[in-house]
């Protein structure tokens, strides 16, 4: 299991979190790609560092985490309001 020290929560496992999205905006012309529905669940996923919206549903909040896709290693978080 791992674990990771958020603000205001304190250490907790990643696995009490549902990871929202990718930060990452959704293209606004979607070029080749025949739908919005294949750019979300056909687009190549390689292992990279990317930031994400994960929400605790204990506290009922929000954070902004970045981490590792291939690692799971997270390498900050932020409550998503600062």
């Amino acid at each position: 299991m791992n674990y990771f020290d958020f603000p205001v929560i304190g250490r907790r496992s990643i696995d009490e979190f549902t990871i929202g999205d990718d930060t990452l905006p959704e293209p606004s012309v979607l070029g080749n790609v025949q739908s919005t529905g294949n750019w979300v669940f056909d687009r190549e996923s390689t292992p990279r560092k990317t930031t994400e919206y994960w929400f605790h549903s204990s506290s009922q909040l929000w954070f902004i985490v970045e981490r590792n896709t291939e690692t799971d290693e997270i390498f900050s978080a932020e409550t998503l309001n600062g």
